[in-house]
């Protein structure tokens, strides 16, 4: 099979040709033309994702989850102007008296591990 099949079978997929009826027109096994659409389809191709913070195209991974962000730099600028889109809660931590921003958890008592773990201690939160 040529790389010019290849392309013509991946183009009538896309165009909504079944697996059945392109197997009959190429005369080849269905389980044949699902793999070449199944690889046709894969990071090697052009990049189809583009990055949330600077629109730049990037190249995806086939595994692992999906990135969002071309590099960690704008993942952390992306981050910074938006907070992740969390809600911010404004608490005072009970054992240091000093006030603090959580992002999306609203359930979150102290400042730090070293402020929960001294009100453990100090028997102010039970088991």
């Amino acid at each position: 099979m040529t790389e010019r099949d290849k392309k013509v079978i991946l183009t009538m997929r896309r165009n909504g040709v079944s697996f059945s009826a392109i197997a009959r027109t190429f005369d080849l096994p269905v389980g044949t033309i699902k793999t070449v659409c199944s690889r046709g389809t894969k990071p090697n191709a052009e990049p189809e994702r583009f990055c949330v913070n600077c629109g730049a195209p990037f190249q995806t991974s086939e595994h692992g989850r999906e990135k969002r962000f071309c590099r960690r730099h704008c993942y952390n600028q992306w981050w910074h102007d938006t907070h992740d889109g969390r809600k911010a809660y404004h608490r005072t931590c009970p054992t240091c008296g000093k006030v603090f921003t959580v992002y999306g958890n609203k359930h979150q008592k102290y400042c730090s591990v070293a402020c929960f773990q001294a009100a453990r201690k100090a028997g102010g939160r039970s088991g």
